[in-house]
């Protein structure tokens, strides 16, 4: 499990270009969620990324999007601005959650 936070300014426009920097899962099938906070509005959620159900892109400028990362290792929140022109302010966030079923056993012992 892990976490991490990054501050951009202006990180420009372009597939993934916003990110949050990398964290180290050591397990496999954990759960990995990112946040963003954004001074006007993206245009999609990262690479391999599922938008939060109930998030509306074009009113909203606080975003969560999730996976499931299927093997250990290094993995980053990432978001595509292209609307914004890449002139802006944004602060992004990552956490990494054991896998249910990994929790549960530890719970059970």
């Amino acid at each position: 499990m892990g976490i991490k936070s990054k501050l951009q300014t202006n990180p420009g426009t372009g597939t993934d270009n916003i990110s949050s920097g990398n964290i180290t899962t050591a397990a496999n099938g954990d759960t990995i969620v990112s946040g963003l906070i954004d001074a006007s509005q993206f245009s999609a959620v990262g690479t391999g990324y599922t938008l939060f159900p109930g998030v509306t892109i074009a009113t909203d400028f606080n975003y969560l999007e999730y996976k499931t990362q299927a093997s250990a290792g290094a993995v980053a929140g990432t978001w595509t601005d292209s609307v914004g022109g890449g002139s802006e302010l944004t602060a992004t966030a990552i956490m990494a959650f054991k896998a249910a079923d990994t929790l549960m056993a530890q719970i059970s012992m």
